[in-house]
């Protein structure tokens, strides 16, 4: 099985082996003979990639890497006048537009 990676510019959204998905063009095979399973925790709890894809390896972020795409949530987060309703369903729509970026 053959072990690929989704890259955002630099930033690793998903892993996966070709047992259950075939890459799409852009995804970069990283290893030729690897397991049936290859899934990468790659998001923190924030939301913001743990990986990054320099020069052939992959690579923990760090908070340089992070600065535009910290600024990035935060400029999306909602103003204190917001309910909790629409904070679940700002929620909602994060999980979705991430498990949309994870599942292709």
């Amino acid at each position: 099985m053959k072990h690929y990676i989704r890259l955002d510019g630099i930033f690793v959204i998903k892993t996966f082996s070709t047992a259950f998905e075939q890459p799409q063009d852009g995804d970069v095979c990283v290893n030729e003979n690897g397991s049936r399973h290859f899934n990468l925790n790659v998001f923190d709890s924030r939301g913001l990639p743990k990986l990054k894809y320099i020069d052939g390896e992959i690579l923990e972020t760090n908070e340089v890497d992070l600065v535009g795409k910290i600024e990035e949530l935060e400029a999306s987060l909602p103003n204190s006048n917001v309910t909790d309703k629409e904070m679940l369903e700002i929620a909602l729509e994060r999980i979705s537009v991430l498990e949309d970026l994870i599942n292709g």
